[in-house]
């Protein structure tokens, strides 16, 4: 990804995400559901005061003239772990979860077509562009192979990467995102 999700938070501004999640909190209530990083971001704005890089710093420190760095309080707040997931699981954890919540956006009507969501997440966010896409993404990998790295990651992380119905559907009838195009399923395993 061009811009690492630290780096993106901090430009996007936590405050920003902050408040939008307390938005959402207020309007649905007991349906709303906090995600998994919402106390890590309440921490920041509401106890560190680090709203991101409009206000000098998040995850990162932006000295005046200066190349920005990893804020170093940060393994203070979040100590290392022994266990350390590997590569491989985090660039999966990240492909699958941005892939999957497209997929939802699709279902839910936020979006209208396939073309759209490829083109938004390579340009508008930086999904990586040699996978085409997230439901690109998904179509290369075979929306089966799709569904069942979901289900692992959803034992191993939780129900957030549970795979949608309309997702298991497309597993079981074989339909792709893009079914004009002849993609070689499960060819692009070794991507992630």
């Amino acid at each position: 990804m061009p811009v690492g999700p630290l780096a993106v938070t901090d430009e996007v501004s936590l405050e920003l995400q902050y408040n939008v999640l307390r938005q959402s909190q207020a309007d649905f209530g007991g349906m709303h559901q906090d995600p998994v990083g919402w106390n890590v971001l309440r921490h920041f704005v509401e106890d560190l005061k680090r709203l991101g890089r409009k206000s000098g710093g998040g995850f990162y420190e932006y000295p005046p003239g200066g190349k920005k760095f990893l804020w170093p309080g940060l393994a203070r707040e979040f100590p290392r772990l022994a266990q350390q997931p590997t590569l491989a699981d985090v660039k999966m954890r990240l492909l699958y979860v941005q892939a999957l919540e497209t997929s939802r956006c699709l279902e839910e009507g936020v979006l209208t077509n396939a073309e759209d969501a490829d083109l938004g997440s390579v340009l508008g966010w930086g999904f990586p562009a040699y996978t085409g896409g997230t439901l690109s993404f998904i179509d290369t990998l075979g929306a089966a192979s799709f569904v069942e790295g979901c289900q692992r990651l959803a034992n191993r992380h939780g129900p957030r990467f549970t795979p949608t119905p309309g997702l298991i559907a497309r597993a079981k009838s074989g339909a792709a995102f893009h079914p004009q195009a002849a993609w070689p399923a499960g060819k692009a395993a070794g991507w992630v």
